[in-house]
């Protein structure tokens, strides 16, 4: 299993985009009134190209350069 780790502060917790579907309720003109659901499916995980962002330091950089050598 990959492990990832912030060159910068040694941090092993991140901020990454992903992309969900959500369930939603509408009203008669099909404009969004609440969230049902805020994650039915997951569409796009990070990958190696998506930036992260360490959660203690924010550094920025892509995923790969988060990748702790074996």
């Amino acid at each position: 299993m990959k492990r990832y780790k912030c060159p910068k502060c040694g941090a092993n917790e991140f901020y990454v985009t992903a992309h969900v579907t959500q369930g939603w309720q509408v009203n008669e003109t099909g404009t969004f009134v609440a969230c049902s659901n805020e994650c039915m499916e997951v569409i796009h995980g990070p990958s190696d190209d998506d930036l992260w962002e360490c959660a203690v330091c924010a550094h920025i950089a892509p995923r790969h350069d988060f990748l702790q050598a074996r």
